[in-house]
């Protein structure tokens, strides 16, 4: 196919993903798995009332408005986040951030996060320059996994997990 229509393909499968995800179309699977006690934590009957999607997004909010705005640089990867759990009724101090995106906002700032962006848009770019097959087309799989990632924690980022990322993305620099 043309270099368009792999342009087309790649943003509809971004934009398919974020309906999925801002949406409750995955409701009846949800409903389906929750019958089953081993399954239930794994596909909650309600994504979008989950505890858990609840706290990432209190989390994400509170921080952000701690920092009265996004600082240009950011807080720095080492630096620490508070912020109160409603449910537990607890504070938290903590160093990483459940929501990869905010994370990356909050540590990096809008300079890091533009950074990562063209990181981004460049790794894409240069992978769909020509047909995808092969090797290479598993590795710009992986890379949209992790990309894709990022929407749940901070892949790219986080100490444990960047070291991947980052092969991912020069391994396929080279292959491109």
């Amino acid at each position: 196919p043309s270099i368009r229509w792999r342009y087309f393909y790649t943003a509809f499968a971004f934009a398919a993903f974020t309906v999925v995800l801002a949406t409750n179309i995955l409701n009846p699977i949800g409903a389906y798995f929750s019958k089953y006690e081993s399954l239930r934590m794994l596909f909650p009957e309600d994504i979008q009332s989950s505890y858990s999607v609840y706290l990432r997004l209190e989390e994400l909010r509170q921080v952000l408005a701690s920092l009265g705005g996004v600082p240009m640089f950011g807080t720095g990867m080492g630096s620490t986040l508070i912020w109160y759990d409603p449910y537990s009724k607890i504070w938290f101090e903590q160093q990483t951030m459940a929501t990869g995106w905010g994370y990356l906002i909050v540590k990096m700032g809008i300079v890091g996060t533009f950074a990562f962006c063209w990181l981004v848009v460049q790794t894409i770019h240069s992978s769909l320059a020509r047909p995808l097959s092969g090797l290479r087309l598993g590795l710009f799989l992986l890379f949209v996994f992790q990309f894709l990632q990022m929407v749940a924690d901070p892949f790219f980022v986080h100490f444990m997990t960047s070291l991947w990322a980052g092969m991912t993305c020069g391994f396929l620099y080279v292959a491109n």
